[in-house]
């Protein structure tokens, strides 16, 4: 999996521009920065599940194991949004 992170990660360091849904409204805003052709450009969210949190003990038990399942998710993600792992 290490291999496998590393050709993703020099994947995403060598594009101009990455969108990442949890962002995209702002990703698309940016993406005009870097291609003026692309200015205006809206993605729509069709389908959207509401975010219900799933609260308490049960919740965070729940968001530990999906992160150790997802750790080179988070890396890659992090890496691409200069976000902290641990925060995501």
């Amino acid at each position: 999996m290490e291999a496998a992170y590393t050709r993703a990660l020099l994947t995403v360091r060598c594009c101009v521009w990455v969108g990442r849904q949890t962002t995209l409204a702002a990703d698309m805003a940016r993406l005009a920065e870097v291609f003026p052709e692309m200015a205006g450009v809206e993605v729509p969210s069709l389908n959207v599940t509401p975010r219900l949190p799933i609260a308490g003990e049960r919740g965070a038990k729940l968001r530990t194991r999906i992160a150790s399942l997802n750790v080179y998710d988070l890396r890659l993600y992090a890496s691409s949004s200069e976000a902290d792992p641990a925060e995501l």
